[in-house]
């Protein structure tokens, strides 16, 4: 399976912020981070708001940041 969300894993890459440190800057925890970054479950938008602010990129990006249509196995996520 393509891994998805490939813009904020290499945003937080650059940054050096794992999913710990993410967890703790969003109050979540890590398990949450690493089940949404694999497609388990949806972000709500308070979290991809959230996430935004703690690294420092602008609410315009969300889209480009956070795609609205993930696949997952050959569907399409929303």
């Amino acid at each position: 399976m393509k891994r998805c969300f490939k813009k904020l894993r290499g945003i937080l890459a650059e940054l050096d912020i794992g999913y710990i440190e993410l967890a703790g800057l969003i109050n979540r925890s890590s398990s949450y981070i690493a089940d949404r970054m694999r497609g388990v479950g949806s972000w709500s938008l308070d979290d991809c708001y959230s996430i935004l602010d703690a690294i420092g990129q602008p609410g315009a990006d969300l889209r480009e940041i956070f795609p609205r249509e993930v696949k997952f196995n050959g569907r399409m996520r929303i």
